[in-house]
This record gives C-alpha cells, structure tokens and sequence, in this order.
C-alpha cells in the first residue's frame, strides 16, 4: 500500500481523488458543498464547469478553509481509501478516512490510519493526532481504540500522542517550567 498526498498541481493524484469520492459517495457535490456552506464559504454553483472542474474547484476551497491535506491509499493501480488531514493547531492533527466500499472490513482502515501516522509522527511539531467518530456504526471508534488512541470525554474526540516525542520535554516547554 502507498500513501500520496493529494497536490493541486498533481493531476494524477487529483484524477485519483476524484474518481475515488465519485465512486464512494455518490452525493459528493451535495456533501462536499454542504460543509463549507456550514462552515460559511460562499460556494459558486457549477454551472458551466465539468463534474471534474467542480470537484477540483471545491477540493480547492476544501483545503484552505480547513488548513488541510487530503491523501489517497493504493494498492497496485487502485485507490482503496483516502482520507483528510485537517489542522486543529500547528501541533494537532485530525485524521479522517474513507474505504472503498469493495474493500470494507479487511483491515484497510487501520492500515491506512498506520500509515498516515508513520508519515506524520515523522515530523517533530506535530505532537497529537485526533480522529472524530462521525461514522454511522461507530467504525472509526473502533479502529482508533485498536490503533491505540484514547477517547477524551471533555473534547468528545479520540487522541494519540506522537511516540517519538518525549511528554516531560513537551511539559515544560510549553509550561515554561
């Protein structure tokens, strides 16, 4: 399995995405329009654009109203899940995933969930991951107990906290002890 981030200069990876959400959330318009009109961004009707145009137009708004990156999981020649990472803070990440529904229920999840996590985790400054359940069956929650996340009852969301990164330094940089 290979994780690419999705670029907007990076049509293959766009195509990919597209294709993707096209296939797995056949409403994608309503959805991906329904959020940021939420989160109060004026959307342009499609009118004269491609399905294509349209996505790559709300992907665009997508992205830098939440601060975030999406990505896609291949396996082969095929996108088998993709996901969003949204910044919460410069040190906290939100994670969010999708699995082709051909491969649900085969470990595609947590598999993904470990690779995001790899390639975050990388990064110094990033001292938390988070996941929101928003799931209809509680999925998500499952995989985050089992990929080792604790669930906050204040914040309402599943945390884990970057392995390579020592608590005690954290502490007391940010507490000035």
């Amino acid at each position: 399995m290979n994780l690419i981030f999705v670029n907007e200069e990076d049509e293959y990876s766009l195509k990919q995405l597209y294709y993707f959400i096209r296939k797995n959330i056949p409403d994608w318009k309503l959805t991906y329009s329904t959020v940021l009109l939420f989160m109060g961004t004026k959307v342009d009707k499609q009118e004269t654009m491609s399905d294509y145009e349209y996505f790559k137009y709300l992907e665009k708004l997508q992205v830098s109203f939440f601060h975030s990156q999406k990505y896609i999981v291949m396996e082969n020649t095929e996108v088998i899940s993709s996901g969003h990472i949204i910044y919460r803070t410069p040190n906290i990440v939100d994670i969010s995933f999708i699995v082709d529904k051909n491969h649900r229920q085969k470990g595609i999840a947590t598999k993904t969930l470990a690779l995001v996590e790899e390639n975050l985790f990388k990064k110094p400054n990033i001292y938390f991951t988070t996941i929101t359940d928003m799931s209809f069956h509680h999925e998500s929650s499952k995989i985050a107990l089992k990929s080792g996340y604790i669930y906050d009852e204040e914040l309402k969301y599943f945390v884990k906290i970057n392995p390579h990164i020592n608590i005690s330094e954290l502490e007391k940089k940010h507490l000035k002890i």
